[in-house]
C-alpha cells in the first residue's frame, strides 16, 4: 500500500507534538450504510489488530485493514477551513 503524507500535513502532526496518525473508516446513516474515512493524531481507538502499521516520514502511520484505496496512493492532507485546522484523506474509496 502507498500511503504519501503531505509536506503541511507533517509540519502540522509534528506541531501537535505527535508521531502518530490513524487512518480510519466512520460509518454511518440511517438505510444506508456509508464508510466515510477520517484521520486522527493518536493511536487507532479500536483494537490495534484492525489496522495495519505505516512507518511514513518518521510517522507511524495506522490504516484501517477495511479502507480500499481507489487511485495508487493514498494521501494524508492538512486543511485548513476558517481557522479550523485539520487532517484529511485522500485516495480511499467510499462505499
Amino acid at each position: 500500500m502507498n500511503i504519501k503524507i503531505d509536506s503541511k500535513a507533517i509540519k502540522y502532526i509534528r506541531s501537535k507534538d505527535a508521531d502518530t496518525i490513524t487512518i480510519d473508516l466512520m460509518v454511518g446513516g440511517a438505510c444506508i450504510e456509508v464508510g466515510e474515512p477520517i484521520v486522527y493524531i493518536g493511536i487507532p481507538k479500536e483494537p490495534v489488530a484492525k489496522y495495519t502499521k505505516h512507518r511514513i516520514s518518521s510517522i507511524d502511520v495506522y490504516l484501517y485493514k477495511g479502507a480500499e484505496p481507489k487511485v495508487k496512493a493514498i494521501t494524508v492532507t492538512y486543511k485548513n477551513f476558517l481557522g479550523f485546522k485539520s487532517l484529511g484523506v485522500e485516495g480511499i474509496k467510499l462505499w
